[in-house]
């Protein structure tokens, strides 16, 4: 399934903020390893709703922590 194997990578590389949840919005580098650290809500607002749906769909774990840590972020942050 392409959408999955895209969602992983997504999860795994450096748009994913590792540390503090939430997807950076674009990348300063053309290699896309260089995160812009700024995270808009409506940006993650639809990456969750598209994680979440597909976590069910699948059981995939590392769906399910981008889910929990994604949704943390937005309680915190915004």
């Amino acid at each position: 399934m392409c959408v999955t194997h895209t969602l992983e990578k997504m999860a795994q590389g450096s748009l994913y903020d590792q540390l503090g949840g939430g997807f950076c919005r674009y990348s300063t580098d053309r290699y896309w390893r260089i995160p812009h650290f700024e995270k808009m809500l409506y940006d993650n607002a639809l990456l969750l709703s598209l994680y979440a749906e597909t976590w069910l769909i699948t059981g995939n774990p590392l769906f399910k922590q981008v889910v929990e840590e994604t949704a943390a972020w937005v309680m915190r942050e915004m």
